[in-house]
């Protein structure tokens, strides 16, 4: 997140959700490519038939083709084989528009991405035309009953309640111009949610300039560089025309930019102006938001729902807006006295080094004098750990990591030209990741550092899911997945150093891509992270503590030059300085989550600016009026209405970690059970169910705020 998650970035306006490639055995999906000098030539991404950007249209329309056969047999099909037909259609439509979906987010070709995004409104288009249409549904409705009792299983069951739920949930049973009207809102739907996304990875970089005697201390040149205007953008020739100034350095709108420099600068006129253009940057969301929210209301009521909020949480573990909204007053009440606390640890020392007229922390404030108090306080800064995480030292600890709590293996294989989306200097990889009696499991592509045109956070998405025959015993698809970041470049000829919160940004994005490769269902609907919402993140959450536990963190935190191991009082430092201001962090996500939930509950007539401004002025988080941070909050589109998924499954994960991790992290038989009772069921299993089995008990809450340090008292 998450990815921010990406390949779990859920098409949740789809009542099949399609999100995988068309039917074929895994020899077949290897063998399809075209040659060359003989060599079996891969296309992009490894999926034969990509290669050029026609490749895109061209397959869309044989999807469609593959899928319109189903649909015409499928009248004279009953029972299990009315699910597992739906599934293939599912399974052929998402072999293009998953792909279209990475590529218009990550490729340097402009025909590419252009080709991906005919391909993917191609597809869209026809996806509400099968979620309107009523043979399917009525093949499915009627399917269940037509099952015989040895047929039915749980996986089979859940299919068929989930399909039939998700149909009406798009009007399928309303009559006819009712249906339409709904059909036509939720298509504004996804152009708006199209744009949003589009904008803030082709508009959502600005540049300015700041004093070079700030910035240069702070952030080396080959990093400013990194970030700098493209030749022919409207900042470039602003800047060619103009010129930066004398004593003026050229920044970047981007995230890795302006956090450091509001964690490190130590001039508070340049942190505010760096905070602002970041906060500013894209201005044409501020309207595509609006009519995002009206469209996505109107969707709901049609189908008759009081919010797009209720339609989204019917069926998730938390199921309605009053839960979710309790469960977020629960969390603000437990955290807010130690939030409190950190304010006013903040203003204190802002008045000594500003002077005593300083009578509030401001936003620019919060991460550069938090980071004072932790330096100090711990004898600690972050910067101590990069010499010992290297990226390749970091991947051949995650894959001891894997060895030891899976019998899993990683290995790095060569990619072919036809793969790559990219220049070979941006570091894109290819992970095979292979089970010591299993064999292959699926392929992991990485690609860790930013450029132009990429998409801007860090995120998993799916390529293909992985498959199994209708009895579940052999793997029929291998799964392939794609971990995009924007890590910190290394410089030129130089070592690969990452920051201890990108090793965690890393470990919390692999998790997800084990929920997607070590799935096994018979579904693809209901592979992997293909789950809901609130429970998808449990995995992701969970490999975040590989980063801070000493025992997992010596499997990859060693010295770049000497070897040496991280000492292990360093790594107490670390832990004393996380402890820190997680009062404030908790506040900050439960703000962000109650943004969402009233964006998309209830309309109350109050704008999207003004409900932020609220809600920082009631939970005391500081805000500067006139800037529209949400404007490149991606969550508002993958995440609607569903972002305290990320905070419900941060407090899952820590009872998991305690429960069954904290006394041997590195155990073969945690590692098991976490695949035999989660991990392997994708969403095919109801997840209180699967969690309960796990912990054998429901969750709760105490792990959570134990593992942040905040007062028992609190809770």
């Amino acid at each position: 997140m998450a990815r921010l998650l990406r390949g779990g970035r859920l098409l949740n306006y789809l009542s099949l959700r399609l999100r995988h490639p068309p039917r074929r055995g895994i020899s077949d999906a290897r063998t399809a490519a075209p040659s060359v000098d003989g060599r079996c030539c891969p296309g992009l991404f490894s999926l034969p038939g990509l290669h050029v950007p026609s490749d895109f249209p061209r397959l869309a329309q044989e999807a469609l083709a593959s899928c319109d056969d189903v649909r015409a047999r499928l009248p004279s099909l009953t029972g299990t084989d009315v699910l597992y037909e739906l599934d293939a259609i599912s399974n052929s439509v998402c072999g293009v528009i998953d792909a279209a979906e990475l590529c218009r987010s990550v490729h340097s070709s402009v025909e590419f991405r252009e080709a991906a995004d005919v391909a993917f409104a191609t597809l869209s288009g026809y996806i509400q035309a099968l979620n309107t249409d009523v043979d399917l549904y009525q093949s499915l409705r009627d399917a269940p009953g037509q099952m015989a009792p040895g047929e039915r299983t749980e996986e089979r069951d859940r299919m068929a309640r989930l399909l039939r739920a998700e149909f009406e949930r798009d009007g399928i049973h309303l009559p006819d111009c009712e249906r339409a009207a709904v059909s036509a809102a939720q298509n504004r739907v996804t152009e708006l949610e199209t744009a949003f996304s589009s904008n803030i990875i082709t508009r959502g970089r600005k540049h300015f300039v700041l004093p070079a005697a700030d910035i240069g201390k702070i952030i080396p040149p080959h990093v400013l560089a990194e970030f700098g205007p493209e030749p022919g953008s409207p900042d470039h020739d602003r800047l060619v025309r103009d010129g930066p100034g004398e004593g003026a350095a050229v920044v970047s709108s981007d995230s890795q930019v302006v956090n450091t420099i509001l964690k490190y600068c130590d001039s508070p006129s340049s942190r505010k102006e760096a905070w602002y253009h970041h906060n500013t940057s894209c201005p044409e969301n501020i309207d595509v938001l609006e009519e995002l929210i009206r469209c996505r209301h109107e969707a709901a009521t049609l189908l008759g729902f009081e919010s797009y909020s209720q339609r989204v949480l019917d069926d998730k573990m938390a199921n309605s807006p009053g839960m979710v909204g309790d469960f977020l007053q629960n969390m603000s009440r437990a955290s807010q006295k130690s939030a409190r606390t950190e304010m006013a640890q903040m203003l204190n020392l802002k008045r000594r080094v500003e002077g005593v007229t300083a009578d509030a922390v401001e936003p620019w404030d919060v991460p550069f004098y938090s980071g004072i108090i932790k330096s100090h306080t711990c004898d600690f800064e972050s910067a101590e750990l990069r010499p010992y995480l290297s990226t390749e030292s970091v991947l051949e600890g995650v894959g001891e990591l894997c060895r030891r709590l899976f019998g899993i293996s990683l290995e790095e294989v060569p990619m072919e030209p036809g793969e790559r989306w990219c220049d070979e200097r941006h570091g894109v990889r290819k992970l095979e990741l292979s089970h010591e009696t299993e064999g292959l499991v699926g392929t992991i592509y990485l690609d860790l550092y930013p450029r132009p045109e990429k998409y801007v956070h860090s995120a998993h998405f799916s390529v293909q899911l992985g498959l199994t025959s209708r009895d579940g015993g052999t793997l029929r698809q291998l799964p392939i997945v794609a971990l995009v970041c924007n890590f910190s470049s290394p410089p030129e000829n130089g070592v690969s150093l990452l920051g201890h919160s990108e090793v965690e940004i890393f470990l919390h994005e692999f998790g997800h891509a084990l929920h997607s490769l070590l799935s096994r269902t018979s579904f693809q609907h209901l592979s992997g992270t293909r789950a809901p919402i609130d429970f998808v993140e449990i995995p992701s959450h969970l490999f975040e503590y590989f980063a801070n536990d000493v025992r997992s963190l010596n499997l990859f935190a060693r010295h770049h030059s000497t070897g040496e191991p991280v000492p292990e009082e360093l790594v107490k430092k670390l832990h004393r300085s996380k402890a820190m201001f997680q009062g404030t962090e908790v506040q900050t996500q439960v703000l962000y989550s109650k943004f969402d939930q009233n964006l998309f509950g209830v309309p109350t007539g109050a704008s999207p600016s003004e409900i932020f401004s609220s809600l920082h002025h009631d939970m005391g988080i500081p805000h500067m009026e006139g800037t529209f941070w949400y404007s490149r909050f991606g969550h508002l589109v993958s995440y609607g209405a569903g972002y305290y998924g990320y905070l419900y499954d941060q407090v899952i994960a820590a009872d998991i970690w305690e429960t069954v991790f904290r006394k041997d992290p590195l155990g073969r038989a945690s590692g098991e059970a976490l695949r035999r009772e989660l991990l392997v069921h994708g969403g095919a299993r109801n997840p209180h169910k699967m969690l309960k089995n796990f912990l054998g008990r429901a969750p709760k809450v105490e792990p959570y705020f134990d593992a942040l340090g905040i007062l028992p008292g609190s809770k």
